[in-house]
Formats: C-alpha cells, structure tokens, sequence
C-alpha cells in the first residue's frame, strides 16, 4: 500500500501546478472528438443498476469494500436518504450503454459540495471523465461553490485525472483497522482507560439527544476546522445528521462540569462482517494542552472499541483527518492490523488551510 510522507504530499500539489488545467482539457477535447457516439446526460432512475454496477467495479477487493470512501461514492452516485440540500448526476453513454458516472452533492457536514467520477475501464483515456468533471464543475460552479474530491493515497490514476482537472490536495486522512479480538488491542484499549480524568463519560441512552447529538456535531467540526468551513448546525439538523450513526449503546459523552468536552460513538460497517466505524470520536473543543486532547480522544476509543467488542462486533476502523501531528503520537500507538490513507482535493484556493491551533 503507498504511504505519502509530508514531501510527497506536497509534490502532489506541485505536479498539479506544473501540469496546468489548459493542456489536459485541450487533448480531452480532441479525445472525445473522435468518440460522437458518447452523450452526457442527467442521470435516469433507470441509470441506478449500472451505476451501481460502475462504483462496485471501482472498488473490488475486500479492502476497497471496506473503505468508507467506497459507501461515501456509493451515496454519492446512486439516490438515497439523508440529509441533501443538492445534488446533481450526470451519465455518459456509448451506443446506449453508461459508460461513466459524475456527480456533485452538498452534504450537511461540509460547506463545498463533494464530487467524484467514475469511467468503465474499456473506455478511460478517452477524454470522457474530464468531460463529464467539467459539467459537474460547472453545476457547482453556478451555486457559487467549489468542487471537492476524497481519493485514497494508493489511486495514483485518480490522482492525475484529479491533478489534470486543476484540483489539489488540502487534507490527509487516515483510516485504521483493528482486529478487536487481537490481546494487543484489548491491552492499548484497557491502558487506555486507566486514567483518572477530571471528567465523566456519561453513556448516550442517559442524555438528552440534544446534548449527545451536539457534543458528536462539536466534536466533528473541531477535527475539521482547520482544513475547512464547516457549518454550524441547528439542533435539527444536527439530530438529522447523526441519528442514522446511532444506535442503543453505541454512544458516550465526556462532561466536565456539565460541559461536554468530548464524544464518541460507533456504527455498523456494513461492509464487513461484525464490523464497526468508530467515528467521530474526540474532543468538541481546546483544551488546556495537546497532551489532554491526546489522552481524552485515546480515553473515548478505547471506551468505545471495547463498547463495540461487547457487543460482539470483532472488526473496526477508525477514522483520523489529521495531517499536522495534533494526534498522530496517538495514531503510531494503536496496534492496527493496516492503515489506509486518503486525501481531500479541491478545485479552489488552499492558501487560507491549514491555519494553526491555538496551542502554536
């Protein structure tokens, strides 16, 4: 599996400057030229079986279907539940076949909407997919926003269709699997825990939702500050959003004085069997130093990967989008059976991210 270290995360965002958005369009253009037959359109309820189709081939192997990337671009191609406020869908065809997939769709979690396309292996290098990211750019475009795109570390094809498109990375994230029945974890998750902290974690089934539900929104949007907008949201919105990653049990809150400081949760992985997505799981403001952070957001997974184990689950993943080593001292410690890492592209300015912590 490829591993970026920080010089290569930059060269990603040089080889995008260097390549330069002109050139690549101009041969997508005389690519697509010489295939007519090809139409975008706006996707058809009847397009769902082949887009599906389209995204389950993306991801194939075992390790592919576990990564949240592939259910986040499932829910971005195909319609589905959950909280919208837009979304557009256009397909290629050739010869009445759909041949490729594009999409945009604002999420409650982000202020830019997420995009992604996907192209049929017999029919890539052909200028397609850059036609088809250039009508949904396009869409968002018109809403005033900016296109964003999550790629994992190893897609080196993504990453040049994405750099030739003008987009570069912002964001790292990482994605940990753990065994829960490995002796390893139980002992990290146990050491965890052995602290006496000034604060308690309270379980979600003994809150009001209203608390456990803007304790998970607090601690989402302090990961995320740094490396994006993320919008405040209404206790409505924000039961909205997170209700469908709860569950009885699978919750916790630190509260400190009547304040919640910190969160955790899990949800079924329903790509593998008896598996978990511990997510988010941290802390829902500064603290006094980075070493309370590190050990409150240690305190919270090892609270919830053994709620998890309890619950007879035996696999889990957790989800980090760090790139600046507020916690990677804690990532190095977890014994993790593999580490997968991510990137966030955009389409727009990266000058203003990221901006630093207030600890310096």
């Amino acid at each position: 599996m490829a591993k970026l270290d920080r010089r290569a995360f930059a060269m990603i965002g040089v080889s995008t400057l260097a390549l330069g958005r002109l050139p690549s369009m101009l041969r997508a253009d005389q690519r697509l030229g010489r295939h007519r037959a090809i139409r975008i359109r706006p996707f058809d309820p009847q397009d769902a079986d082949p887009v599906g189709r389209l995204v389950d081939l993306e991801y194939l192997n075992d390790a592919d279907r576990a990564s949240s990337l592939y259910a986040i671009n499932r829910g971005l191609h195909l319609p589905g539940g959950g909280r919208s406020e837009w979304r557009a869908t256009l397909v290629a065809e050739s010869d009445g076949a759909v041949v490729a997939v594009g999409s945009a769709r604002s999420i409650a979690l982000g202020s830019n909407p997420r995009t992604h396309v996907i192209v049929a292996a017999a029919h890539r290098r052909q200028g397609i997919g850059t036609a088809l990211y250039r009508e949904v750019a396009a869409l968002v475009g018109a809403r005033g926003k900016t296109p964003i795109a999550s790629i994992a570390a190893r897609e080196g094809i993504a990453f040049q269709f994405a750099s030739a498109c003008g987009m570069r990375p912002f964001m790292r994230s990482r994605q940990l699997t753990l065994d829960l029945t490995a002796w390893t974890v139980d002992a990290w998750c146990r050491n965890a825990i052995r602290q006496r902290p000034g604060y308690t974690l309270v379980p979600s089934d003994d809150l009001a939702p209203d608390v456990f539900f803007g304790a998970l929104g607090a601690a989402y949007e302090y990961m995320h500050e740094r490396w994006s907008a993320v919008p405040r949201l209404t206790p409505s919105e924000l039961r909205e959003t997170w209700a469908p990653r709860v569950s009885q049990g699978s919750g916790v809150v630190a509260l400190e004085r009547g304040e919640a400081i910190g969160a955790g949760n899990f949800f079924p992985n329903e790509a593998v069997d008896a598996g978990v997505v511990v997510f988010p799981t941290g802390v829902c403001r500064e603290l006094a130093s980075l070493e309370q952070e590190r050990a409150l957001t240690a305190h919270l997974l090892g609270d919830r990967l053994l709620a998890a184990r309890s619950a007879g689950k035996r696999h889990a993943i957790l989800e980090f989008d760090d790139d600046d080593g507020r916690l990677l001292p804690l990532i190095a410690s977890v014994p993790v059976t593999s580490v997968d890492e991510a990137y966030m592209l955009t389409a727009g300015p990266t000058s203003s991210w990221p901006r630093p912590y207030p600890h310096g």
